[in-house]
């Protein structure tokens, strides 16, 4: 079976402030849920899913509104893999990433990856070195995302693309740090729209097809 949405998400999540009546349900070995898919499906509007770190073969779907989802555990990042939900791969909207101090990265997209990530309408903000660090043969794509990661080091990238097919549109670039990395093994990059803070930092180390356009810079 392909590996479809091997995704590790480094889930230094805060929730924020939920109805009295919100619940917290809790997934992993010994937890009322063995699945990530479960709670989820379980949860409704406002409730926390708490999942404990690990890889799970899993996919889920949220359809309640204003869930919070963050990983519990040592590292406190979970991995759900090699399973795809409708055929699709990973796509959230509207979501919200808080990190903790002394992040390595808000999220991670597994070498393993050859399936579909995407982000829309999210804002990612805390004390995290990088935002995003993306491997894999496969597409991810952030649209109209606002970014505002300070963590140190701060010659960290917002986003480090290492392979696959990259797209980052409508996005706002909050910090004046290094803003976007290409490595040599990203197939192809579309980079327009986007609002920089100071300055354009991105360095392209890309041998593929690289298109960027219309991007400016706040000073």
């Amino acid at each position: 079976m392909p590996r479809s949405t091997a995704f590790a998400v480094v889930l230094c999540l805060l929730a924020l402030a939920a109805p009295a009546s919100a619940k917290v349900l809790e997934v992993g070995k010994g937890k009322p849920y063995a699945a990530p898919s479960e709670a989820i499906a379980a949860a409704k509007d406002g409730d926390t899913v708490q999942i404990e770190a690990g890889e799970y073969f899993d996919c889920a779907t949220v359809t309640a509104n204003k869930v919070t989802i963050e990983g519990t555990g040592a590292d406190a990042s979970a991995v759900l893999t090699d399973k795809t939900c409708s055929g699709k791969g990973l796509l959230i909207t509207n979501g919200e990433f808080v990190a903790g101090e002394g992040g390595r990265c808000f999220v991670e997209v597994a070498p393993t990856n050859t399936g579909v990530v995407q982000f829309s309408n999210s804002s990612f903000w805390g004390p995290c070195a990088a935002l995003a660090i993306i491997d894999g043969k496969g597409t991810v794509s952030m649209n109209q995302c606002a970014f505002l990661n300070y963590g140190k080091p701060n010659d960290a990238y917002t986003i480090d693309a290492r392979a696959g097919d990259i797209t980052i549109s409508g996005c706002r670039f909050g910090t004046d740090r290094p803003d976007i990395k290409l490595g040599k093994n990203v197939k192809t990059a579309v980079i327009m729209g986007n609002r920089f803070l100071k300055s354009k930092k991105i360095d392209n180390q890309s041998k593929g097809d690289v298109q960027e356009g219309l991007n400016v810079v706040s000073k």
